[in-house]
């Protein structure tokens, strides 16, 4: 019997039933993933002050109570809309 043929067959099943869930999921406006840190009340401020160059990121970071990489990402989110 050629057991890596079922074997490949049933990984190809798994991977079809696995897209046809997340297809049906998204149907109905499932969101996937870790729900979105909230920014804390003073990010405004803290954004300008890092736009007027008083702030590194890791200084504008740390006074937010986030990582620096967050506060990038928060910053870079603001600039595109």
């Amino acid at each position: 019997m050629n057991y890596g043929y079922a074997r490949v067959s049933t990984k190809e099943q798994n991977a079809q039933r696995q897209a046809e869930g997340i297809a049906a999921a998204k149907a109905r406006d499932v969101r996937f993933g870790r729900k979105p840190k909230e920014k804390p009340p003073e990010y405004p401020t803290v954004l300008e002050a890092w736009r007027r160059k008083e702030l590194s990121a890791r200084a504008a970071a740390t006074k937010l109570g986030v990582t620096h990489k967050t506060f990038q990402k928060w910053a870079e989110q603001d600039t595109l809309r």
